[in-house]
């Protein structure tokens, strides 16, 4: 029920990403003239297409840098799980040993 709850709130969020675009979109159609300086090029678009274009690169680094992150949390959480998986198993060795020790029995001389 979670997940369901988790996945709708996430499309609900990229609704309203996606309505932000459209309504900036319609809202700035004006043309602008973008110069690249040294170079004798420029470039004439829709102000909305320029903030795209500026928009994705940005997003597209701020995805990796998160999935790295992740993945480094990610790695020591299986590490950390494998690390107390065998400490687990030695405790339940240790406990059987203990278990199954016979016990000393003094003897007089």
């Amino acid at each position: 029920m979670f997940a369901a709850f988790k996945r709708f709130v996430k499309l609900l969020f990229l609704a309203a990403v996606a309505l932000g675009f459209v309504v900036f979109s319609v809202d700035n159609r004006q043309a602008i003239t973008i110069s690249f300086f040294p170079l004798p090029y420029s470039a004439e678009m829709p102000v909305f297409l320029f903030a795209i274009a500026c928009f994705i690169p940005g997003a597209l680094t701020a995805g990796v840098i998160t999935s790295s992150g992740l993945y480094q949390v990610k790695r020591q959480h299986k590490f950390a799980q494998r690390r107390v998986a065998a400490l687990e198993n030695e405790t339940r060795t240790l406990q059987v040993q203990q278990e199954t020790k016979l016990p000393v029995v003094a003897t007089k001389k």
